[in-house]
C-alpha cells in the first residue's frame, strides 16, 4: 500500500519541445538534465508541475505516480493545511526555459477573464486560472515587456514615420498635436495590432529599408531585424520598436502580471507561475492569436511588477505579490537547516551536487537537474554541498 513518509522525493518533468527553443549544441535543457540532444529537436521548456497539459511524475515505493494524483490521494501529507485548504492542489507551476528566437507577443488574463476565456474556448485557454509569472535569469534574458509610456510612443513615430501607415488621419493628428496618455497609447496599439495585412507589409517593409541603410543599429532595430528573419512579416514586429526592451544577468528576476504584454527573445531562465497555461497571443508564433483579446485586457502601467530581492545570509529571496509561489535562492556556503517546514517546498538543483539530511540521519544525494519534493510532512531537514551548488526552492508564501 502506497503512502506518504517524512522524505524527500524526486520528480520528473516534461520537455516541451515549442518551435523558439534552443537546438542541437545550444540545447541547454539536455545539457542541464545531462541527457542525449535528439539533432534539429527545439528543446524549449521542462515543466514541474499538476498542469494537466504536461504533469510531472514522481516514483514511490517504486510506482510511478503522476503528482497531481498523488496529491488528489495525500494532499495534507504532501501539500500541508493552510496550502491544501487554500488551493486544494499544488498552485504553481515550475519551469525552464530555453530561448533561442521571440516567443509570442502575449499577455495573460486575470481570473475573472480566465474564466470566461476557458467557458467560451477551452482549446486556447485550457483550464479557468490567472497567470502571474516570475522570470529568473540562469545565464542571461533579453524581453520586451510592456508598452513604452506616451514620450516613449511619441518617440517612436517621429523615430519610424513609416509606422503612421497602420493609423488612421486622426490618430496621426492627435500625436503630432498635443501629448498623448495611456489610454491613447492602447487606442495606438490596438488599431497597429489590427492593421490590414497589405498596409502592415508595406510599413514593415519601408523600415526594413531604413534599418538597412543605417550604419548603427539599436538593440531594438537589431531584434526587429533577427525577428524578422524568423517570422516574415508579422505584425508582431511593431511592439519590438513600440515596448520597452530589458536585459537581465545572471540572478536578475522581472515579474509580469495579468495585463501586461511582454516576449522573451533570448536566454536561459528559471519561471514559475501560478498553475496555468493560458496565454493571450498576438504575433510572433503559428500559434492561434488572439489580438482583440489582448488589445482589449492591455495594461499599459503596472504598479504590482516589482520584484523586491531580500538577500539573508543563507538564502536570496525573490519576493513578488504573487500568492501562489514565491522562489528563494538558497546559499550553501554552510549547512541549510530547515526546522519548521508545514508546507511543501519543491528545490530545483540547477547545478553542482547537494545532500539533503532527513530522519534519523539519512541522507540522499541529488546532482545538477534534479527536481525535489519536500512533502509537509517532513518537518525537518538539512542540505549540503557535495561540491559547489546552486540550488532553488519554491513555497507558498505566507
Amino acid at each position: 500500500m502506497i503512502k506518504i513518509e517524512p522524505k524527500p522525493y524526486k520528480i520528473e518533468g516534461k520537455i516541451q519541445n515549442y518551435d523558439w527553443g534552443t537546438k542541437n549544441d545550444k540545447a541547454f535543457i539536455p545539457k542541464y538534465l545531462n541527457i542525449d540532444t535528439i539533432e534539429n529537436i527545439p528543446y524549449a521548456e521542462l515543466w514541474i508541475g499538476v498542469h494537466p497539459n504536461a504533469p510531472s511524475q514522481i516514483n514511490v515505493d517504486e510506482n510511478k505516480l503522476s503528482l497531481a494524483s498523488l496529491i488528489e490521494k495525500f494532499p495534507t501529507e504532501i501539500l500541508g493545511e493552510r496550502v491544501y485548504h487554500k488551493f486544494k492542489t499544488l498552485p504553481f507551476l515550475l519551469k525552464i526555459l530555453s530561448i533561442e528566437k521571440a516567443l509570442s507577443i502575449q499577455a495573460h488574463p486575470d481570473k475573472n477573464l480566465a474564466k470566461i476565456l476557458h467557458e467560451k474556448d477551452p482549446k486556447n485557454y485550457p483550464d479557468e486560472n490567472h497567470k502571474p509569472e516570475i522570470a529568473i535569469a540562469i545565464d542571461h534574458l533579453k524581453a520586451l515587456v510592456g508598452l513604452k509610456d506616451p514620450k516613449g510612443i511619441k518617440q517612436t513615430f517621429l523615430d519610424y514615420p513609416e509606422l503612421k501607415i497602420l493609423l488612421t488621419t486622426e490618430l496621426i493628428n492627435i500625436i503630432e498635436g498635443k501629448n498623448i496618455d495611456e489610454d491613447f497609447v492602447k487606442e495606438i496599439y490596438s488599431q497597429i495590432m489590427n492593421s490590414e495585412y497589405e498596409k502592415l507589409s508595406k510599413g514593415i517593409t519601408e523600415i526594413l529599408k531604413r534599418l538597412k541603410n543605417k550604419s548603427e543599429l539599436n538593440e531594438s532595430e537589431q531584434q526587429f531585424l533577427k525577428q524578422h528573419n524568423n517570422y516574415g512579416i508579422d505584425v508582431g514586429l511593431i511592439s519590438i520598436l513600440l515596448f520597452n526592451i530589458i536585459n537581465l544577468a545572471e540572478g536578475e528576476a522581472i515579474f509580469t502580471v495579468a495585463g501586461i504584454p511582454h516576449a522573451y527573445i533570448e536566454g536561459n531562465i528559471i519561471e514559475c507561475m501560478a498553475n496555468s497555461d493560458n496565454v493571450v497571443r498576438a504575433g510572433l508564433t503559428p500559434k492561434y492569436k488572439d489580438i482583440d483579446t489582448l488589445t482589449k485586457m492591455l495594461v499599459v502601467n503596472s504598479e504590482n511588477s516589482d520584484v523586491e530581492v531580500i538577500e539573508e545570509s543563507d538564502r536570496k529571496i525573490y519576493k513578488t505579490n504573487a500568492e501562489e509561489f514565491e522562489i528563494e535562492e538558497i546559499i550553501l556556503s554552510n549547512t541549510f537547516i530547515e526546522k519548521n517546514n508545514e508546507e511543501i517546498n519543491i528545490i530545483l538543483v540547477l547545478s553542482g551536487n547537494i545532500l539533503i539530511e532527513f530522519g534519523n540521519k539519512n541522507t540522499i544525494s541529488y546532482s545538477q537537474g534534479d527536481f525535489i519534493l519536500i512533502p509537509a510532512v517532513l518537518k525537518q531537514y538539512k542540505i549540503s554541498k557535495n561540491e559547489s551548488a546552486k540550488i532553488y526552492r519554491v513555497r507558498v508564501p505566507k
